[in-house]
């Protein structure tokens, strides 16, 4: 059955639900459970929209195949993807999903272990062996969170602050 509306939808002109269908399908398959399957019919049907000059909300396609890559431990891959995307929205001014494809953005990263002040960080520090600026090793200041979670971090008059060792470049910081 599938077969036959595909092809109905390729001689009909509307190519473009051949390659949603595909697209969907897949979707559909990674959240049940087949993600390779699921995720190898995504990239067919997001591959289909090129021919075609592109589709409306074409970042949500990916980024969905990104989530679908993180349940693969392909991380470098699902960041390049959103990478990919991010400059297509510039180009395009299509921004409808903007904020989806940062947020997962940021959950990959964060799920990498390495936030963005950390790859800056080690980023600037490559030339000089690791070391900041200062000498120090390049530990980017932690960012407020839930306390209770983290040995690093103390609560101090209801807030977060860090605990900083004698060594590190922030270990003169005045704490509030």
């Amino acid at each position: 059955m599938p077969k036959r509306r595909w092809q109905s939808a390729r001689n009909t002109g509307f190519p473009e639900w051949l390659e949603w269908g595909r697209w969907l399908h897949g979707w559909a398959l990674a959240e049940l459970g087949d993600i390779e399957r699921g995720v190898a019919e995504m990239e067919a049907g997001i591959a289909g929209f090129a021919p075609i000059g592109g589709v409306p909300r074409q970042a949500f396609t990916a980024v969905m195949l990104a989530k679908g890559y993180e349940k693969l431990g392909r991380i470098d891959q699902a960041i390049a993807l959103l990478d990919e995307q991010r400059a297509r929205i510039q180009r395009t001014g299509e921004r409808l999903d903007e904020a989806e494809l940062y947020r997962v953005k940021g959950e990959l990263l964060d799920g990498a272990g390495m936030s963005r002040a950390s790859r800056a960080c080690a980023k600037r520090s490559k030339s000089r062996g690791g070391r900041n600026r200062d000498g120090g090793n390049c530990a980017p200041p932690r960012a407020l969170r839930d306390c209770s979670r983290d040995k690093g971090v103390a609560t101090r008059g209801g807030r977060c602050s860090p605990r900083f060792t004698t060594g590190s470049p922030w270990a003169s910081t005045p704490r509030t």
